[in-house]
């Protein structure tokens, strides 16, 4: 936590104890194989009833025990910059979670249409104008470290956020509504 490697890597004031780091598949041997190699595709593939399957980014979060920073109850869309209804990501747990403070999702909304005002992780808002959440925020006792892997079906379109969200990718070259493509296809 103390050097991560990445640009895109995030690191809290220190009461937080929490790192981002995003697009480490390239630097990490093994995890490059998972992601050209592993069945996590082609499960992805026919959770999305899709072919292609493009992989899209994966991130590493570490937050330590007691951390400050509460993770708001949020949506992964309006963080992203993908279009479409063809997405699966993997959230792995490299800790022990207690079920109490583990993930949760709501069944069916995917969907929706709103985004219920989604939070940067400083808790500042990300956009105005959102229509207000009063789900469950998680904080916890435990350290809690995870990889998260994302790929997209077809039609995944970019979606410009105007520099909000994450991955903040500075070096895309898409403009808004054009087919995401990138180095890893099934």
């Amino acid at each position: 936590m103390a050097a991560p490697e990445h640009s895109s890597a995030s690191i809290f004031p220190p009461t937080a104890l929490f790192l981002q780091d995003m697009c480490n598949w390239q630097r990490t041997l093994e995890f490059e194989d998972f992601v050209r190699h592993s069945a996590a595709a082609e499960a992805a593939a026919r959770l999305m009833g899709s072919r292609p399957t493009q992989f899209f980014h994966d991130r590493v979060l570490a937050k330590e025990a007691g951390s400050s920073i509460v993770t708001p109850w949020h949506r992964d869309t309006p963080y992203d910059c993908v279009g479409g209804e063809k997405t699966v990501s993997y959230w792995i747990a490299l800790d022990p979670v207690p079920r109490a403070t583990s993930l949760r999702c709501v069944a069916g909304s995917t969907p929706w249409s709103i985004n219920l005002r989604p939070k940067r992780f400083d808790s500042a808002d990300l956009y105005e104008g959102d229509v207000p959440w009063r789900g469950r925020q998680c904080r916890s006792a435990n350290r809690r470290r995870i990889r998260s892997i994302r790929w997209v079906g077809d039609a995944a379109v970019f979606v410009d956020r105007q520099g909000k969200g994450s991955p903040p990718f500075k070096d895309l070259t898409f403009k808004h509504g054009e087919p995401l493509s990138g180095p890893i296809s099934h």
